[in-house]
């Protein structure tokens, strides 16, 4: 639900979500796009709040 609001508050970033099993651990890959690098920033930035709020850990992994 979390996810889906805050796709809701930037409708011009896309946002995949996609859960995967490794090495006996359950995890999401959460990815954001956009070319407008501002928008993107402040939609990463409330990405990562969000995760944390939940009690979860960030890795980042820029796409090149």
């Amino acid at each position: 639900a979390d996810f889906a609001a805050l796709q809701e508050t930037y409708p011009a970033v896309d946002m995949g979500s996609y859960p995967f099993f490794r090495q006996g651990k359950f995890g999401t890959s959460l990815v954001l796009r956009a070319t407008d690098e501002a928008l993107l920033g402040r939609a990463v930035e409330e990405l990562r709040a969000m995760i944390s709020r939940l009690g979860g850990d960030a890795v980042e992994e820029p796409v090149p």
